[in-house]
């Protein structure tokens, strides 16, 4: 019986999806016109298929949401009888996390049956030679057969007959990416080198790159052919000894083919006399043998950027997306750049990218999905700014005419594209084909520049290795062991906009995936009926944002960034005791007092906690028992703490590490003195070293370790041009358990649970306790904790609504969480955030007491960071090495940084390259010796 009513429900499928590809009643397939007469539709509206109208969806990914909503706009504006809905193609590729916290992974052909399942169309990147032939995808070939004004000619040639299998077309091309060549034109002519010519074949290539390599004094001086990209020499090696890498299963590698091992031996070769610059270059050892690369002969003038040996003639050809930086105003070569073909192997798969648009097998409306894939093909796609990287076209030739991308101008440029396509060798795999072998072998040759290099034999054996390891059972390797091809039928898109009953809010989460989030809100629209929550995107800003501008954005929102501070913050946000006040169901007793009053400000609440986190103080109990210290407690001030750190301090064993975060370390003690690194937030940000109270502290840290010896003697590495000759042995000390106390978030691996929760690890040489921090009596400040908050624009349309969402979203543990606690208990003491979180449940249950007590609010803890620390570490290296005046450096360290803070404020973002000022011109002009790791240099001052 249960096999007989699959095979009815089978067939009631096929014959529903018969019936939709009709037209007006007719089981043949419609004769689409050129051109239609529309009228205005809705776009992204609530699914409907009221009248002749039907709506058919669109699986794009979220940071290129607008792009197509826009284009669904558009479209509907000439087709008014389909209306096309934008659908998440996040939430149908991304699998829910799983009780570990992590996000499991999953096949291509079950990626691929969640995308048919939930859209119409969508991009065909999960269409494998797999998918071919089952019901997951539809065959477009019937529809552009009879698609009137469907132009094949369009096309550029072989493009789309790379798609076409059987007879039949899964795949309907939108862009391709080609491999190309350019090379230095001027030295071709001064070496008497012929310009290459289209037909060129791989040997011809490297002879040419043979001939343009120079070598003096056993130095290489020129190199012939940068292949970067794609190691395309050692495949031409590997398919002149009759390996077909791109068919090869992980099955059929062995670790003893000579093919291959020769294959690596004449690559290594033609890096040695040059032929072929490859990277990493920067990390060749001495030493020479067989298959190894021999660091002796390559140039001592700092080989690792490509791109200026190029712009130096020291590179004759390469492949063209070399010296693409995407920046209009960079510099071009002070030569003629040729532009050539990338010469033919069989595996030349591998040298086109390409992408393009899937109809669902499960469509209810196949004609109308073609119809819209179609005109898309037809339109400018663009979802990024700036230049078009070099052989990035679309696969329409018509688009491409349009652009303004200079590689459209060149003639020689454009014929080599055309002369490319037209003549790659037949398609051996289909698009998306899983080539795990072809890139494990192409990608192993940076072994070959490892400490010491590898041998050729070494390389593959590890190789094959590595692939057994990790790839043998991975779901991503296809063939799927069982795939599920099962007929399927798309999903009904959910409602874009409110119903006529619903309150509408605007929420964004700073920090959070919109998938995470629309699976959070479910649940909230079975509790909520009422109200339409509408996502905000958040991982499409590129600029600074504060928190007035986000208040600007969206009704409500969950702010990663720090707590308000500055008063343009504050005036933008609502009052929420009001709302808590006139809802009974919001219940806030398990939240701790000091957590809210980080929000109070002049009787206003203006946040509502979700979760928080700051570092606790990590100590070896057997270590303090041993001297008869108690456990630290948050009481300790800075005189208890040192008192009891030179009390552990003997027989190596240091009482306290800043372990290597000397300004977190710095930044915590001077709050406890009543000073502060920092005032302001944001752009006015400013350093406060000069304070009597932050110089109090800072020298009192500094003492630690110079006159207590209480701290290993910090090492501070802050510049490109020195190398200190010893470094911090705090983490060797502390593996060896002679280190008494740190801060910390967790115990590391030095939590007595590890041990508890697995009996067979390796017990460490010492177990660990968490205190919580010694703020004494000054206590917690907000300055000292990392906050996660709600809070509501003062121009809310519906501030009770918003009140609604944030005590629903309070309530998920796994919001955001990151390694912080959450605010409520409940949450916070959640089994599954429990099972998720077991690291940070020691700092948890320190906290908790802290939280329950009066807190005050100073300055954003996140404003520490948003302060460039090079000249305040200066000013702490001066003083602990060179005996320089405490006072007097840190006036210099706060001159130099308050005066780069004020340049980096005014710097416009979407300047071009070349006109204003850049965080390193800033720096420069704080300081005219300054030598940070800020630098606009092209070869900058390495160590």
């Amino acid at each position: 019986m249960r096999r007989h009513s699959s095979s009815r429900w089978y067939w009631i499928i096929i014959i529903t999806l018969l019936v939709s590809c009709g037209n007006n009643g007719s089981s043949g397939l419609p004769t689409i016109p050129a051109g239609e007469n529309p009228t205005d539709t809705v776009a992204n509206g609530t699914p409907t298929s009221n009248g002749d109208a039907v709506t058919i969806s669109y699986a794009a990914y979220d940071y290129e949401r607008d792009t197509y909503i826009n284009l669904a706009k558009q479209f509907s504006e000439t087709h008014p009888n389909i209306n096309v809905v934008i659908t998440s193609l996040d939430d149908a590729t991304q699998l829910p996390p799983d009780k570990s916290g992590n996000y499991p992974t999953d096949s291509v052909m079950n990626m691929l049956r969640r995308v048919a399942s939930a859209a119409d169309t969508a991009p065909s990147s999960w269409v494998t030679e797999e998918a071919i032939g089952t019901p997951l995808v539809l065959d477009m070939k019937p529809y552009m057969d009879a698609d009137t004004g469907f132009d094949r000619s369009d096309f550029y040639p072989g493009i789309l007959e790379r798609y076409t299998q059987n007879d039949s077309i899964y795949i309907l091309p939108r862009n391709i990416s080609i491999q190309s060549l350019a090379y230095n034109q001027d030295l071709f002519a001064a070496e008497s080198v012929a310009n290459p010519v289209q037909s060129w074949s791989y040997a011809d290539l490297l002879a040419t790159a043979e001939k343009l390599a120079k070598k003096e004094n056993n130095t290489i001086t020129r190199y012939g052919w940068y292949d970067n990209g794609g190691n395309f020499a050692l495949l031409y090696f590997l398919e002149q000894a009759g390996v077909d890498l791109l068919a090869m299963k992980i099955s059929e590698l062995k670790a003893n083919d000579t093919r291959i091992i020769d294959a690596y031996k004449k690559y290594a070769d033609l890096i040695n006399r040059g032929v072929i610059y490859a990277q990493p270059m920067y990390a060749m050892a001495d030493g020479m043998g067989a298959g190894k690369v021999d660091a002796s002969t390559m140039p001592i003038d700092n080989p690792s950027d490509p791109a200026q040996l190029i712009r130096e003639g020291k590179i004759a050809i390469w492949n063209e997306g070399a010296l693409f930086t995407g920046d209009p105003t960079s510099p071009t070569p002070p030569f003629t750049v040729g532009h050539a073909v990338l010469p033919f192997t069989k595996a030349s798969d591998l040298n086109l990218g390409s992408e393009g648009y899937m109809i669902s097998g499960g469509t209810k409306h196949p004609a109308e999905a073609w119809t819209f894939i179609e005109w898309l093909s037809r339109q400018s796609v663009t979802t990024f700014s700036g230049l078009v990287y070099p052989g990035y076209l679309n696969a329409r030739k018509s688009l491409n005419a349009t652009q303004t991308a200079s590689e459209f101008d060149d003639k020689q440029r454009q014929s080599d594209y055309e002369y490319t396509l037209a003549n790659l060798p037949p398609l051996a795999n289909y698009p998306n084909q899983d080539f795990t072998v072809a890139y494990s072998i192409l990608g192993s040759t940076s072994m070959l520049f490892e400490t010491p290099p590898k041998t050729a034999e070494e390389i593959l054996a590890s190789t094959v290795q590595s692939l057994v390891d990790n790839y043998v059972n991975s779901p991503y390797v296809t063939p799927s062991p069982t795939p599920d091809i099962r007929p399927i039928m798309v999903a009904t898109p959910e409602a874009q906009v409110a119903g006529p009953d619903q309150t509408t809010i605007s929420f964004a989460s700073y920090g959070s995936s919109l998938t995470d989030m629309r699976r959070l809100l479910k649940n909230f629209k079975t509790q909520e009926p009422g109200i339409f929550v509408k996502l905000i995107q958040t991982d499409n800003i590129t600029t600074t944002m504060t928190i007035s501008d986000a208040a600007q954005r969206s009704d409500c929102f969950l702010w990663n960034q720090g707590i308000p501070v500055a008063e343009q913050d504050i005036a933008a946000l609502a009052d929420l005791q009001p709302l808590l006040d006139a809802d009974s169901d919001i219940t806030t007793s398990d939240i701790g007092q000091g957590l809210f009053d980080i929000y109070r400000n002049n009787g206003r609440l203006i946040g509502f906690p979700h979760n928080y986190s700051t570092r606790g103080l990590v100590y070896q109990p057997a270590l303090l028992s041993a001297v008869g210290i108690t456990a630290p407690t948050a009481e300790w001030t800075p005189d208890d703490f040192l008192k009891s750190a030179k009390a552990l301090t003997a027989n190596g064993v240091f009482g306290y590490s800043s372990m290597g975060n000397y300004t977190g370390d710095v930044a915590f003690w001077a709050n406890r003195f009543g000073g502060s690194l920092v005032l302001g937030t944001g752009k006015n940000a400013r350093a406060n070293y000069t304070d009597p109270n932050t110089i109090k502290a800072i020298a009192w840290w500094l003492e630690l370790s110079s006159m207590h010896n209480v701290m290993p003697k910090p090492v501070f590495d802050y510049r490109r041009d020195t190398t200190n000759s010893t470094s911090d042995t705090s983490w060797e000390l502390q593996s060896q358990g002679k280190i008494a106390m740190w801060f910390d978030t967790s115990l590391g691996s030095y939590d007595p649970a590890n041990v508890s929760n697995d009996p067979t690890m390796t017990k460490p040489v010492f177990l660990a306790a968490m205190a919580p921090p010694p703020v004494g009596t000054i206590g917690l400040l907000s300055s000292d904790l990392y906050m996660l908050g709600y809070h509501v624009s003062a121009d809310a349309a519906d501030p009770q609504a918003c009140m609604r969402v944030i005590n629903y979203m309070s309530q998920q543990a796994n919001i955001n969480a990151y390694g912080n606690i959450p605010a409520r208990t409940a949450q916070a003491q959640d089994a599954l955030f429990e099972e998720q979180n077991r690291y940070i449940l020691p700092l948890r249950d320190a906290l908790a007491p802290l939280m329950e007590k009066p807190l005050n609010v100073t300055t954003d803890s996140n404003s520490q960071y948003m302060v460039e620390q090079y000249w305040l570490i200066e000013a702490l290296d001066t003083v602990l090495n060179k005996k320089a005046d405490l006072a007097g450096a840190l006036t210099k360290a706060q001159t130099a940084t308050n005066t780069y803070m004020e340049c980096v404020a005014n710097i416009n973002p979407n300047a071009p390259a070349g006109n204003g000022d850049t965080s390193a011109s800033c720096a420069k002009k704080a300081d005219p010796t300054y030598m940070g790791y800020m630098t606009d240099e092209a070869n900058p001052v390495s160590r």
